[in-house]
């Protein structure tokens, strides 16, 4: 799906007495710059919490009657986000219209985001960003506790030496992007590792009830910062359910993977605490 952020930057001035005075205030030209030069911390973040499956593209847009503009919005979008100043909403209500007649197919869009638990709809009220918090995060790893142990016992039964082999070449792959702080790297190699064992365990419809949202925690891991430190831990826990893999102990298997995911609920809930909500 390929998303549009557009940002509705620069001052407007309505006021009769300020379009005749206002334009000739010391440092009015230059502070209107500084202001127009600021991205929308909004849009950031939105972008920041989308899964990286999606195409995304952040336009700042001075004025929507620009020619060159004009041109090429709509756009190939398949649905957009917009952020306005206050002065400018009417000019964000007329590129909206643009798009509403563009027919975008936002009911489609609209599915795959509450899909991903990104948009909650409500009957007669539209559809509003799902609140991301400790408690949307606590109910996210509470399905995957029981999804996942589930999966490893399943894995265990299942393993074979190929599979095993298969997950020593990630997990190697994962430690060295621990030992190079390569977070972005660390995070797919990670979700590799994972998805490895899920194919294992040959229960499709489990897996997909447990990534459900996977995507949305590395979105969040992006945007909390994952701590290094923490990898440590994270490395031992993968050799451990390796090896619990390799001599097909179901219940060693299910354990480890139960305290690996609740370790990592924590964690998560401990970074988000740290830093401050990225506003919307």
């Amino acid at each position: 799906m390929k998303i549009g952020f557009l940002a509705l930057s620069g001052i407007r001035v309505v006021d009769p007495v300020l379009q005749t005075t206002g334009l000739n205030l010391p440092g009015f030209v230059e502070r209107s710059k500084v202001i127009a030069s600021l991205p929308s911390l909004g849009l950031l973040t939105l972008a920041g919490l989308t899964p990286d499956k999606h195409e995304i593209r952040y336009l700042d847009i001075p004025d929507v009657d620009a020619p060159d503009l004009t041109a090429c919005l709509p756009g190939p979008f398949d649905v957009v986000a917009i952020s306005s100043f206050t002065a400018m909403i009417k000019d964000a209500y007329r590129l909206a219209a643009r798009y509403r007649a563009s027919h975008m197919p936002i009911r489609e869009a609209l599915r795959h985001l509450e899909g991903e638990g990104l948009i909650v709809k409500r009957p007669n009220r539209g559809a509003r960003v799902r609140p991301v918090n400790a408690d949307l995060v606590n109910t996210i790893f509470e399905v995957r506790i029981s999804i996942e142990s589930m999966l490893a016992r399943h894995a265990a039964t299942r393993a074979t030496a190929h599979d095993i082999i298969r997950l020593e070449a990630i997990q190697a792959e994962i430690e060295r992007h621990t030992a190079a702080s390569n977070a972005e790297s660390l995070l797919l190699a990670n979700r590799r590792f994972h998805k490895v064992v899920e194919e294992i365990a040959d229960l499709p419809e489990a897996a997909e009830l447990a990534n459900r949202q996977c995507e949305l925690l590395d979105s969040l891991w992006r945007v909390y910062g994952l701590d290094m430190a923490r990898m440590a831990g994270v490395n031992s826990d993968h050799r451990y359910i390796i090896q619990a893999l390799r001599e097909r102990n179901l219940e060693a298997a299910a354990i480890i993977v139960t305290a690996h995911v609740i370790k990592g609920r924590m964690d998560l809930i401990q970074c988000m605490s740290k830093a401050p909500a990225p506003g919307l």
